[in-house]
């Protein structure tokens, strides 16, 4: 039995047994002491015991009815107390009372729940009673899963246990939760919990609000780019922030034993003292630049502002201090600043202007004032406009400024425009202008930079005559190609009619007048060829002077009387890789234009000279480039030309001479051959003041002289060789198969490239020599046949027949390696000497 039930049994046991026992030890002592006749002591004793059951049960009666009446008072207590309660949980705000025990299979009971359970859970309290787990499965489940661990341990201990949890609402809010809990043993043995339970959201939320707040201004101060520290009026420091301690380098324990005047510098503090004196007196803030002296010695230039302030009834100082060492830099790079733009805007090789929003001017660097001829003590204020208009301002301009004033947006800021401009003197010039805007206080400004483009113009122009000639020398390489075919047909076909022996006597002569002609036709092509630089140069290190010197009796004869022709030669030998006869052609051709450009006589002068160009010297011609040239210079006192005639003059057919007097391939044809050598011509002349054309021919490394294929000039015999022909024109293909077969040669015919390589394999023991059209169809050239064909037969004889040459031809225009060259048109001796000399020759170069 419990010790809590049996206390009422003790309450009325106890005090029988002590009277019980002071009873029969004291009656029976004073009976002993009063009667001494032993028969009146029986009789005594028998009064005795009667009165001592009596009393035992008046005794009994009343112990009896003071338990009971005990008892009521504590039930009634009770039930008030009950009731109290009951009160009380059912008025508490926020909150609710709660009474709970555990069943034996460990679900929870609740035996009391105050109505409050519906204002916090939104659960009434007969639902929680009658389902616990309508109120428990609000609860978070990791912390509900903790509360039978706390319950344990409470109940070992029979004390109070405490936690808060959050829970969801039935209206799905979470909320935190705060219950109280006290064991309580039940006469049955049964643990009984009484609890309190409190809707503590508004408080967690108010402390994390605090927390928010205390982390947020611990997280400001301690991110505050300055230094923040609070001292007392004895100067002790009371707070700081992290920055202090790193600008500083001292530890917390360090900052807290020292005071204000340790971080200063000697010679500032009496007068930082002063002010801190004066501001702890008078409060108010106070402001001041003063130097911060670390723990390694470093003195830092800081602006402080300091506050007197009030903090837990104690007056203090607070202190903010911000690094202001980059504020020092900067004045220093400020002015370092100016100074460098200064210098590079009075440097700069562009205009530079810069105007306020309405348009006028208040800076002109000195390329300005160079460029438009205005100084700036004379252009300052005026309107950009004039610069670049000889009219005067429109109202769009005007409603342009001010939409830029407002704005700063304008239909040129951030563009690049191509304008006409004016010098001082009312001279025009293109320039190139582009404008940006800079904020300048509250009012847009401009910047504008200027470059004078007229040299770009002119090289732009170049460009386009340069893609011109290209563009024309393609169209007459590819009309020269064709048109060769033709002739070679026509010329072979004379040349066979000649050697016919029953040709009639009268026919000889017209055939001869064909012959010419056609020779002449050839001989067009040639020059179309050479400008079109698609013709093989017999490349030899050639000394200049020497081959002018050699031509000069010739031109003199050319040249006539009228004019004199002097040659002013280099001090030293001059080399350049060249064509001699190509090379002669061309000073053959500028010679022949300027004696036509003095018909009543003057002056021919020819010079060699060498020049070492630089990059900006290369860049006056859009040709041009760096590098040691030798030049040779063709000048003349005639009569000159006209800007829209020299753009022209090197153009194909055209001509200022009367119709008869000339093709108009001269100077095309000089042209080519000097692009064909990697050089350039450059051309000055006025109306009345003569023509100068100077040549710049890449100045020669080596002087050796090349290998070259010896020449056959004797009488040629045929022979009885295999020979594979192919040629695309059949005409073309069949004349030269009649020829070759009657000199004794066996001839295999093909078309192209690809029946070439059927019958190799068909005859490939017997050819001896691929005789070849160099551009063919079925994507074959005969040099891609060559190549294939000398890689199953290497002593294969080749030779590559071609109207032009420009494939093959390496980088610089020379013959490539192991192939014998004919030129379109060829007539039928020649094609026997060549035919003849490469089978005899004992290695192909």
């Amino acid at each position: 039995m419990k010790m809590r039930s049996l206390q009422p049994i003790l309450r009325i046991v106890l005090p029988y047994g002590v009277f019980a026992s002071l009873w029969i030890l004291l009656s029976d002592r004073l009976l002993e002491s009063l009667i001494t006749d032993p028969a009146a002591r029986v009789q005594w004793s028998i009064y005795k015991g009667w009165t001592f059951v009596l009393v035992t049960a008046l005794l009994l009666a009343f112990l009896l009815r003071f338990e009971l009446a005990a008892r009521e008072r504590v039930e009634d207590a009770l039930r008030e107390s009950e009731a109290r309660m009951r009160l009380i949980g059912d008025n508490l705000p926020d909150s609710y009372v709660y009474q709970f025990i555990r069943n034996a299979d460990g679900s929870i009971r609740f035996l009391h729940m105050s109505a409050g359970v519906a204002s916090v859970h939104g659960v009434s309290a007969q639902t929680a009673m009658r389902d616990a787990n309508a109120l428990l499965q609000q609860n978070d489940p990791e912390a509900l899963s903790a509360m039978p661990a706390m319950e344990d341990a409470s109940r070992k201990t029979m004390s109070d246990f405490a936690m808060e949890l959050r829970f969801q609402r039935t209206d799905g809010q979470w909320r935190w939760l705060h219950i109280s809990s006290r064991p309580r043993l039940k006469p049955s043995g049964q643990v009984v919990w009484d609890g309190v339970a409190t809707d503590v959201t508004a408080r967690r939320q108010a402390e994390e609000t605090i927390k928010h707040e205390r982390d947020f201004s611990a997280a400001v101060l301690n991110s505050l780019p300055g230094v923040l520290n609070c001292y007392d009026e004895d100067l002790k420091f009371l707070h700081w922030n992290k920055n202090f301690e790193r600008v500083t380098g001292y530890s917390s324990a360090e900052i807290s034993r020292m005071t204000q005047p340790d971080f200063s510098l000697v010679a500032e503090r009496e007068s930082l003292m002063l002010r801190i004196r004066v501001l702890f007196e008078r409060g108010g803030k106070s402001e001041m630049e003063a130097s911060l002296v670390s723990k390694n010695g470093a003195v830092t230039p800081y602006y402080f502002t300091g506050i007197r302030a009030e903090i837990d009834g104690q007056r203090c100082m607070v202190a903010v201090g911000i690094d202001i060492s980059w504020r020092k830099q900067a004045e220093v790079a400020l002015r370092e600043s100016e100074e460098r733009l200064r210098a590079m805007a009075a440097a700069i090789m562009d205009a530079l202007i810069m105007m306020n929003g309405q348009g006028r001017i208040y800076f002109f660097n000195a390329a300005a004032e160079k460029m438009f001829g205005y100084p700036i003590a004379e252009i300052s204020g005026q309107k950009v406009l004039q610069l670049l208009t000889a009219t005067p301002p429109r109202n769009d301009d005007e409603t342009a400024f001010a939409q830029f004033v407002a704005t700063g947006r304008g239909k040129a800021i951030g563009k690049t425009l191509e304008l006409m401009a004016l010098r001082k003197g009312g001279e025009e010039f293109p320039v190139e202008m582009s404008l940006s805007a800079v904020r300048v206080g509250e009012e847009w400004h401009a910047v504008g930079v200027v470059r004078d483009i007229t040299e770009r113009k002119r090289m732009e122009e170049q460009l386009r005559q340069a893609l011109k000639m290209e563009s024309v020398g393609q169209l007459a390489g590819g009309v020269a190609h064709d048109f060769n075919n033709i002739l070679a047909i026509i010329l072979m076909q004379l040349s066979l009619l000649r050697q016919d022996p029953v040709l009639p006597t009268k026919l000889l002569e017209p055939l001869l007048e064909l012959e010419h002609e056609a020779r002449r036709a050839a001989n067009l092509t040639r020059q179309l060829l050479l400008y079109s630089r698609r013709q093989v140069m017999q490349i030899k290190a050639l000394e200049l002077n020497g081959l002018i010197d050699n031509l000069l009796k010739m031109l003199g004869r050319l040249l006539g009387e009228q004019i004199q022709l002097s040659f002013h030669a280099f001090t030293g030998p001059v080399y350049v890789e060249a064509d001699p006869g190509m090379l002669e052609q061309v000073v053959m051709n500028l010679c022949v234009n300027a004696r036509d450009a003095m018909p009543k006589g003057g002056y021919l002068d020819i010079s060699v000279a060498v020049k070492q160009l630089d990059a900006s010297q290369a860049q006056a011609n859009i040709e041009a480039r760096p590098g040691n040239f030798v030049c040779l210079q063709v000048a003349d006192t005639g009569c000159g030309m006209d800007d829209a005639t020299r753009k022209k003059i090197f153009d194909p057919f055209f001509t200022t001479k009367e119709i008869g007097k000339g093709t108009g391939l001269g100077l095309a044809t000089a042209y080519g051959i000097i692009k064909q050598h990697q050089g350039w011509i450059e051309v000055k002349s006025t109306v009345g003041g003569g023509t100068t054309f100077t040549l710049f021919l890449p100045a020669a490394i080596h002087e050796t002289e090349p290998k070259t294929v010896a020449e056959t000039t004797s009488g040629v015999t045929g022979g009885s060789e295999t020979i594979l022909l192919v040629e695309d024109d059949a005409i073309l293909r069949h004349t030269v198969a009649y020829f070759l077969r009657q000199q004794g040669y066996h001839i295999i015919e093909a078309a192209n490239g690809v029946e070439a390589l059927r019958l190799w394999t068909q005859h490939q023991q017997t050819i001896e020599m691929l005789l070849t059209d160099m551009v063919m169809p079925e994507g074959m050239t005969g040099l891609d046949l060559a190549s294939r064909l000398r890689a199953q037969k290497p002593a294969l004889k080749v030779i590559v027949s071609s109207g032009y040459s420009a494939d093959l031809l390496d980088q610089n225009g020379r013959l490539l390696e192991g192939v014998y060259y004919l030129p379109k048109p060829c007539e039928a001796p020649v094609l026997a000497k060549t035919i003849r000399a490469c089978f005899d020759s004992a290695n192909q170069s």
